[in-house]
């Protein structure tokens, strides 16, 4: 069973690295309200969880194309994936390169760890989603 203690010391933890994300936000790279985690890619939404967050960033790669990865904070077992479509209004292929937090992992993951990043560019928008305590967390599409 977890301590109540745990789980309120990884949300801290949760909301000071993406708060530490958004203040590391270059202005003249992203667009205003969004952040950047590395040279080249962006990010403008984090979806809380009850065990940390997960958020969808887009990174420029060397063919001139935008992909999406996702980050997550989480729980050991935590799944993690991509929905990816041409309209979600309409439907879209979910689970594309899903994946579990693994026993041993330090619980903050990346989808470059884990996968192929997913080509995000017109006509496809894709959103960054988890599974936990029974429930599915996802971003908004991009």
């Amino acid at each position: 069973m977890r301590r109540p203690g745990s789980i309120a010391l990884r949300c801290a933890l949760a909301l000071g690295v993406a708060a530490g994300l958004v203040a590391a936000t270059e202005t003249s790279a992203v667009a205003q309200g969004c952040g950047s985690l590395k040279p080249g890619s962006y990010f403008c939404d984090v979806t809380y969880t009850p065990n940390g967050w997960v958020l969808i960033y887009t990174e420029l790669h060397s063919d001139h194309h935008e992909y999406a990865h996702w980050k997550i904070v989480g729980d050991t077992w935590q799944e993690v994936w991509f929905d990816r479509s041409t309209n979600p209004n309409v439907g879209w292929d979910p689970y594309v390169n899903k994946t579990q937090i693994l026993p041993g992992d330090s619980g903050v993951q990346d989808s470059a760890s884990f996968n192929a990043p997913v080509y995000d560019g017109a006509p496809w928008q894709a959103r960054a989603c988890t599974w936990t305590g029974g429930k599915n967390y996802c971003t908004k599409w991009h």
